[in-house]
């Protein structure tokens, strides 16, 4: 019997630190970018972390960027194109 996929709600928060101070849309561009090429990667001066949890009174798991979205994709079939729609409404 196949595997049913299961909807679940999704909490993401991103944070960056950018030592060039780029605008918000350079940034999330280069997000959306990373996620396109499946590769994950961004420039070595983007500090970039990301936290998600997947139930409203669980607390946020924070990791690095490209080993959360590795991590994650690798686990859930959804992961990218949810996390493209977060970024999709900044």
């Amino acid at each position: 019997m196949p595997r049913k996929d299961k909807i679940r709600r999704l909490w993401l928060n991103v944070k960056w630190k950018i030592k060039h101070n780029p605008s918000r849309d350079t940034v999330v561009r280069r997000l959306i970018e990373s996620i396109e090429s499946g590769s994950y990667d961004l420039p070595k001066t983007y500090k970039v972390a990301i936290g998600w949890r997947n139930r409203e009174d669980a607390p946020m798991k924070w990791g690095e960027w490209k080993t959360e979205m590795e991590n994650s994709a690798a686990s859930s079939p959804g992961w990218d194109s949810a996390v493209l729609s977060y970024l999709g409404g900044f």
